[in-house]
């Protein structure tokens, strides 16, 4: 899978706070050497997490989540900004997700599409 992705990217991780597979998804991403917005840690707020959304030049939304996480991939994809979900269990898909980059179904797929030979 070709993207634009084979660059040190700016990455807002959307998900809930009940999520287990955020952390491990920060943890890869900042292993690949991008720069990851984490709103676990520290805690933040709507300002600072509306401030990352800014910031970053991309967005990968972990499953499961609720409304905040699908409303700050909505807002991202709006704002011209590359969106993917990240769906680490098999479940049904959802339609409107056609509207994002992309589906990723597991850290193999992650490391694909974020891993890139030369570093910046």
């Amino acid at each position: 899978m070709e993207t634009e992705a084979k660059k040190v990217k700016k990455i807002y991780v959307a998900s809930s706070w009940r999520n287990p597979f955020q952390p491990t998804v920060v943890k890869n991403l900042r292993n690949m050497r991008h720069q990851v917005y984490d709103f676990r840690n520290p805690e933040k707020g709507f300002k600072h997490d509306f401030d990352a959304m800014k910031w970053a030049d991309c967005c990968v939304m972990v499953l499961p989540c609720g409304r905040s996480a699908n409303t700050e991939a909505g807002w991202m994809k709006g704002a011209g900004k590359e969106v993917w979900v990240y769906q680490p269990v098999p479940q049904e898909p959802e339609l409107m997700y056609k509207i994002y980059d992309g589906i990723i179904k597991g850290s193999e797929e992650l490391f694909d599409i974020f891993s890139f030979v030369q570093y910046v």
